[in-house]
């Protein structure tokens, strides 16, 4: 009958179940057939969740490309009208997914390969995403830093509510340990969040975050 809705869930489910018992790749095939369904009748909320999902499948194998597809998973969140914020069952696979590419990476290169990621089009990162052939406009280049918002002025709606609580922290002067006390989260859940408050706002320190917070008021108002 040609359904694909309920078909793409399962398919996301069964890859979440394969990821769990240690297949990663039939994990990844799974996520990758779901991705393609849910793209096709343009449920982007389903989408973002398969890329992450698609992420957290790879994050051993190639941390690079789980950053990237983290990022993607970002710009697709974008354009889906529902935040990461919502989907709290899931925040495990996530949390782990960061937490291995950014070991593997390192912060630096985590960050850039995040980046990488939230600058391609919803369009182009699930092209990335499903391994379809496809023009990288940032291949060869760093150009694609300037598509992210300027230090300048950049908007909160950036920003998932976690990660403004948490830059609204840093804002009072707050370390990553405080920070964790605050919201009751770990240490290394805050160091998350601050990587990715520097990532997507193209800063480069906790100073900027707090110079931010200062000029814009509470991110979270």
């Amino acid at each position: 009958l040609n359904e694909r809705f309920n078909r793409s869930n399962s398919l996301w489910a069964l890859g979440l179940a394969a990821w769990r018992q240690g297949d990663r790749q039939r994990s990844a095939e799974l996520q990758r057939q779901a991705l393609r369904l849910k793209w096709e009748i343009d449920d982007r909320l389903g989408a973002a969740l398969s890329v992450e999902a698609l992420a957290a499948a790879e994050a051993l194998d190639d941390p690079t490309r789980a950053a990237t597809l983290l990022g993607a998973a970002e710009s697709v969140w974008r354009t889906g009208g529902t935040r990461q914020e919502t989907q709290q069952h899931l925040a495990g696979y996530h949390d782990e997914c960061v937490q291995r590419a950014r070991q593997g990476l390192g912060k630096a290169a985590y960050g850039k390969a995040f980046r990488r990621g939230l600058g391609l089009s919803p369009e182009d990162s699930v092209a990335y995403a499903l391994d379809d052939t496809f023009e990288d406009p940032f291949e060869g280049a760093d150009t694609w830093v300037a598509r992210q918002p300027g230090p300048e002025s950049p908007s909160p709606t950036a920003l998932t509510r976690r990660e403004r609580q948490v830059a609204e922290l840093i804002g009072h002067g707050l370390s990553n340990k405080d920070i964790a006390g605050t919201l009751v989260i770990a240490q290394r859940t805050a160091e998350g969040h601050v990587e990715n408050i520097l990532a997507k706002l193209g800063f480069r320190s906790r100073s900027q975050i707090a110079s931010w917070v200062a000029r814009t008021g509470s991110p979270d108002s």
